[in-house]
């Protein structure tokens, strides 16, 4: 879907690097255009200027979260500006636009029209504006390379919406669609390094440091390590390995990275926040869940605003994204909670969701009423047999409203974690007014760093269950056993009432 172009690559980087002139003065940098030389980048076709309101822009905002606004917003719009004052001649007129998305996803991305996004979940783990520079260059980049038409991305990502996600299950990839969740493409390795180094070109331009972009490719290194960690050592699920899914790390990327940066002629430096004032306004910030989503501690789901709750059984991971809970388990079932639309009797509403959640080569069973913790419903099973073994299919419903349900559906090969999953799905129930009341959200909360602080005393504050070193340090970008500094202000992650 992608239009073809030309790309920059390791053979042709000195070539263009050697074109690029320094900045012309404070406050303007050479652009993508130096006199007598090439484009820096190929470029592909580019937007006049950046529609509101576009078909791709409320896309994006209906699979991952709605836009932001406040002082975190006012980080990403500044370097955002900034960017397209750095593009000169390519930018459209008035400027790419930014939108600071309210979602525990790790992404960034920019579509075709000139949006450019960030999630507020990668923005916690950015540690000044240079890193930020680097992440949304990159994704500049992308746009100027003509790299991210979109539109026909997002109208498939919605029409596969109300599909399950069966593809975390292997016996089940072909069989059923990925949700909304997976809107953005994977690019080629060509675009990436073409857009790796439109970042670190952005950085140089801007009198920043061009390393800082191989610093945003460590954080998003460790964030991909974390989460084979949280899911057993394994892959993550396909629909949640969001920015490595469409932005695939490699060790030949890194090294261009690298490279680009050694070899990019720098601007004088100019005013800008220093990294400490940085770190500073990502105080308060919500990280991980937030409330319209419902919040996930260890095996335990709350959903403060719809007063819901689910208890995983021991061994299942329960995993939060905007359309759908997850829950993964180790012998390689996994499940979904999930809303769906429609009234009728709670059999009937059951056979509807069958058919419009599972392929329609799965046949429905004849679903048992049932009546659980006051809230009306029917459940079913039945066995899928595929080239890769049998796969036992469960589905409970239950009636929330008269036009709304909850379904559980696991995804259970050979039946093997089938007394889990029920445990799970009959641990739905309703909460009380005190209960959605007391439910907390974590928060980033910047401290400084006092004598005697180390690594590991910091990480035991940090409100997590589990992998409480591996969070702090991603947070903090202290990768490879980097020790903590010896002053300035540090992140942790606390609890917080609403």
């Amino acid at each position: 879907m992608f239009r073809a172009l030309a790309v920059l690559t390791c053979l042709v980087l000195p070539a263009c690097f050697a074109t690029a002139e320094p900045a012309q003065g404070p406050g303007r940098p050479a652009g993508f255009f130096p006199p007598g030389g090439l484009p820096f980048i190929p470029v592909g076709p580019q937007p006049g200027a950046v529609p509101v309101n576009s078909e791709g822009w409320r896309s994006v905002v209906q699979s991952f979260g709605a836009p932001m606004s406040g002082p975190q917003t006012k980080l990403v719009e500044d370097i955002v500006a900034e960017l397209s004052r750095a593009a000169g001649s390519v930018a459209p007129r008035g400027g790419y636009r930014a939108t600071l998305l309210d979602t525990s996803v790790v992404n960034a991305f920019a579509i075709g029209d000139g949006n450019v996004f960030m999630t507020r979940q990668l923005l916690a783990c950015m540690n000044s504006e240079d890193e930020l520079i680097g992440v949304m260059g990159h994704e500049v980049g992308h746009v100027i390379g003509g790299h991210t038409p979109f539109t026909g991305a997002a109208r498939a990502g919605q029409a596969g919406g109300d599909r399950l996600l069966g593809v975390f299950v292997p016996a089940l990839r072909g069989a059923a669609l990925v949700a909304s969740t997976a809107v953005v493409q994977t690019f080629g390795r060509s675009q990436e390094h073409s857009a790796d180094v439109a970042g670190v070109k952005f950085l140089a331009d801007l009198g920043r440091d061009p390393q800082a972009m191989g610093r945003a490719l460590a954080v998003l290194d460790a964030h991909g390590k974390l989460q084979q960690k949280l899911y057993g050592g394994g892959q993550a699920p396909r629909a949640l390995d969001y920015w490595l899914s469409s932005h695939p790390l490699h060790a030949e990327r890194v090294g261009l990275v690298r490279l680009a940066a050694s070899m990019a002629p720098r601007a004088p430096a100019r005013t800008q926040r220093s990294p400490a004032a940085f770190v500073r306004e990502l105080d308060g910030m919500v990280i991980d869940d937030g409330p319209e989503h419902g919040i996930v501690n260890g095996t335990v789901f709350r959903h403060p605003t719809m007063k819901l709750g689910l208890d995983a059984a021991p061994g299942l991971r329960l995993i939060n994204s905007p359309q759908a809970l997850l829950v993964r388990a180790s012998k390689g079932s996994a499940a979904t909670l999930k809303s769906v639309a429609g009234g009728g009797t709670p059999v009937e509403r059951f056979l509807a969701a069958w058919v419009k959640s599972l392929p329609e080569q799965i046949k429905p069973p004849t679903p048992e009423p049932l009546d659980h913790n006051g809230i009306q419903g029917a459940s079913g099973s039945v066995l899928w047999n595929t080239d890769e073994g049998s796969v036992q299919i469960s589905m409970w419903l239950y009636a929330w409203t008269e036009n709304q349900s909850f379904i559980y559906v696991a995804f259970d090969p050979a039946g093997a974690q089938a007394a889990e999953h029920t445990t799970t799905a009959r641990s739905f129930r309703r909460l009380t007014d005190a209960e959605a009341a007391a439910v907390k959200l974590r928060r980033i909360s910047v401290v400084d760093i006092q004598p005697g602080d180390t690594v590991a005393s910091l990480s035991e504050r940090m409100a997590y269950p589990d992998f409480r070193e591996d969070r702090f340090r991603l947070i903090n970008g202290l990768f490879s056993g980097q020790s903590l500094p010896k002053s300035g202000p540090i992140k942790l992650v606390i609890w917080s009432p609403q």
